[in-house]
């Protein structure tokens, strides 16, 4: 091996060379005591050399070369991860649920300048990704997968659209059974009931109370500065929607989050599975309910358990057409569920929620539902990785 630095050596023609050149070289071994005679060669001399390797005295030292040990640096990454089936919203599904939502809305009914209903569109798809968050909060703590009467009334209190004048509880009222009234010749899904309101209906319902609380009271001229005035000043600012794809960027999706989700995939499975019925080969919106209120301790509150379950879902995106799967829960929503449930669990609790990350508030979580399939549930296993030294590190 290349020689790196000085050394004695024990004969004289040495005593001038420069130990620390790149051409030096040493040759290590062990020899036994007595004396040795060695013959060297660098291509253009000869040398014989001679040495006495005295006998050792004192004990060899034990040594015992100590590898580094770590734990592998890892990164979340959704497509290899348990949630690699979750959908998320896009720019190309967002700009597909709006203008299907168009499809069904009465803008041109009530909004005789089409220009300005053209405008009022392009203002409305600009904000959808902001007005759906808003929506799929409200309809996660309402009658899911709708915005009840009430629950309605409340939204516009808290946003400040109710002033007494160009809105009243009246006003409120009569946009909101307007807004339940199919347009003529278009057919609704049968699931959306017409006292609440679905997603194309509160796209509308912005609109109406807008016209009444700006337009007609002269404040704006057209439609569009209307709607976006609403938006800007009392929907978007105050409406302070509950996080939804937040919760999953900033929680959920984790390698923590991952890896104890992944150890226990076959008990989750069970689970799953456990409400399967012969010709029912998935869960449904009162499985998961029963799963979180009666069939386990988890003991969740009604209001808690249909706020995880909305939360928990995936667009629809084409909605009046599958209303139904608003109801249907998938097996990578039950994942997430899972982790909906944990947060919301120790919500009450400050100490435990704030010393507790979100892998370990599902653990909790999984301890209690495991039982329903009699599992155990199964702790992550952390690959440690050995690493061997070179010699130059001693």
């Amino acid at each position: 091996m290349r020689y790196k630095k000085a050394f004695h050596l024990n004969f004289d023609f040495a005593a001038d060379v420069d130990l620390r050149h790149e051409d030096v070289y040493v040759f290590a071994t062990f020899t036994p005591p007595g004396q040795h005679v060695y013959y060297v060669n660098d291509g253009e001399s000869e040398y014989i050399n001679k040495c006495i390797v005295p006998l050792r005295e004192e004990e060899i030292p034990i040594f015992e070369k100590i590898g580094r040990t770590k734990v592998q640096q890892r990164v979340f990454r959704k497509e290899f991860s348990v949630f690699k089936e979750w959908k998320e919203d896009t720019p190309s599904l967002n700009t597909q649920m709006v203008e299907d939502d168009f499809r069904y809305w009465k803008g041109s009914r009530f909004i005789k300048d089409e220009a300005d209903k053209d405008r009022v569109e392009k203002l409305m798809a600009k904000n959808f990704v902001k007005i759906k968050r808003i929506f799929t909060s409200f309809i996660s703590q309402s009658s899911f997968p709708n915005i009840s009467w009430i629950d309605f009334g409340n939204f516009c209190e808290k946003c400040k659209i109710i002033d007494g004048k160009g809105v009243t509880l009246a006003t409120v009222d009569r946009a909101f059974i307007a807004a339940n009234v199919p347009a003529d010749g278009v057919k609704i899904a049968d699931e959306n009931p017409s006292n609440a309101l679905s997603r194309f209906e509160f796209l509308e319902i912005l609109v109406r109370l807008a016209n009444n609380k700006f337009k007609e009271t002269g404040v704006c001229a057209t439609y569009e500065e209307a709607v976006k005035k609403l938006l800007e000043e009392h929907v978007l600012p105050l409406a302070n929607p509950e996080p939804w794809q937040e919760f999953r960027d900033e929680l959920l999706w984790t390698i923590e989050v991952n890896d104890v989700l992944e150890a226990n995939l076959d008990g989750l499975k069970k689970v799953y599975t456990n409400y399967h019925e012969p010709r029912k080969k998935f869960m449904t919106m009162g499985d998961a309910l029963g799963l979180m209120m009666k069939d386990t301790q988890l003991a969740l509150t009604e209001k808690d358990a249909i706020y995880c379950f909305g939360m928990c879902k995936m667009s629809v995106i084409i909605e009046q057409e599958n209303m139904w799967q608003y109801k249907q829960l998938k097996f990578v929503e039950l994942l997430e569920l899972v982790g909906r449930i944990g947060y919301q669990k120790f919500k009450d609790n400050p100490e435990l929620h704030e010393s507790l990350n979100l892998a370990q508030k599902i653990e909790h979580v999984l301890d209690v539902i495991f039982k329903l399939v009699d599992v155990q549930r199964k702790e992550v296993q952390y690959n440690v990785v050995e690493e061997s030294e070179s010699d130059d590190d001693y």
